[in-house]
């Protein structure tokens, strides 16, 4: 898929040669996590003794977040036609994703410790 993206963006235009490798790296992930055909899934799967859509089903939430905040960010990329607003923008989504659902989890945890005692 890259050489199909760097001839298509070599046309449009150059400046977006870097977001575009990172579209297409980011869905060859987020393929290699979700999908229960990759190699590494089902490598993954032997390797530890479970089935390999008990994997990909530990994995898809992590692959789902990704994948949106990926979106988003491609999205904004879109409208700002900056590739500094759409990066930023990205990794400002994606931490503020992952301290809500840490403060989230980590209230529920630390309330089923203080249950138990």
């Amino acid at each position: 898929m890259l050489p199909i993206g760097a001839e298509i963006i070599a046309i449009i235009d150059p400046t977006y040669v870097i977001p575009v490798f990172g579209a297409v790296l980011a869905g060859c992930i987020f393929g290699e996590h979700s999908s229960p055909l990759s190699d590494t899934t089902i490598l993954s799967s032997i390797g530890n003794g479970v089935h390999a859509i008990d994997h990909i089903m530990s994995q898809l939430p992590y692959a789902l977040i990704c994948g949106g905040v990926s979106i988003v960010g491609y999205m904004i990329l879109g409208f700002t036609n900056s590739v500094i607003i759409g990066l930023l923008s990205t990794i400002l989504i994606l931490v503020l994703v992952a301290f809500i659902l840490k403060n989230k989890f980590a209230t529920s945890s630390s309330y089923e410790m203080d249950a138990s005692n």
